[in-house]
């Protein structure tokens, strides 16, 4: 797809890291899951685990490259409205 812009070398990097990171670990992380779900529940990682690994490889599609994680924690949080007007009062 990147060569339909002449495959920028940073597009392109960005691409392949992201396939690498969702493909890599955390298609097999999920993977393992569904088939332990389907043999005898009897999974290989705790929740928290395979969080760990499955969020990771998810941020990696849906995180732009240049974002650094705590560029990323400040755009994810946003006060709500009502804790907005507590502190103007």
């Amino acid at each position: 797809m990147t060569h339909l812009l002449g495959d920028p070398p940073n597009l392109t990097s960005a691409l392949a890291s992201a396939h690498e990171k969702f493909y890599g670990e955390s298609d097999k992380a999920y993977r393992a899951l569904v088939e332990a779900g389907r043999k005898d529940g009897n999974y290989p990682f705790t929740p928290q685990q395979y969080a760990a690994v499955h969020v990771a490889g998810l941020n990696a599609v849906l995180t732009p490259p240049w974002r650094s994680s705590a560029a990323r924690a400040r755009a994810c949080w946003r006060p709500s409205s009502s804790s907005r007007r507590a502190r103007k009062a």
